[in-house]
């Protein structure tokens, strides 16, 4: 485990973020940073997550262009960052509720098939 230590988004800068990082992530990130030069991104540019020029990419607009390359979907308009993050959060919470829910029958289960000489 690696501890990073990042700027918050305080409007002063002076709010400071820590991270834990896995030693995976730390992998990833290492490789990020090999293949920069790779990429085309310029050797100036001292984001980790950077792109291949100095501009900044607007999130939202975005989202706004693939979501309207989607024809399939009934609302396009309500895909966005906001509405997104919360359905990401409540997917995320429900899906490890649902892991944590099966783990706990598996047990269960198991506990039942060891101990009653029924199963045996």
């Amino acid at each position: 485990m690696e501890l990073l230590e990042v700027r918050g988004k305080s409007t002063r800068g002076l709010r400071k973020v820590f991270v834990i990082l896995s030693t995976d992530m730390v992998e990833g990130l290492s490789h990020l940073l090999m293949v920069r030069a790779q990429a085309g991104v310029p050797s100036t540019n001292t984001f980790l997550f950077s792109r291949c020029t100095d501009s900044p990419q607007d999130g939202c607009e975005a989202l706004r262009v693939v979501t309207s390359k989607c024809h399939n979907l009934a609302f396009p308009e309500r895909v966005r960052t906001t509405k997104l993050r919360k359905y990401l959060a409540t997917t995320t919470q429900v899906i490890g509720l649902l892991k944590f829910l099966l783990q706990g029958e598996a047990n269960v289960q198991l506990f039942t098939v060891l101990h009653y000489p029924i199963f045996q």
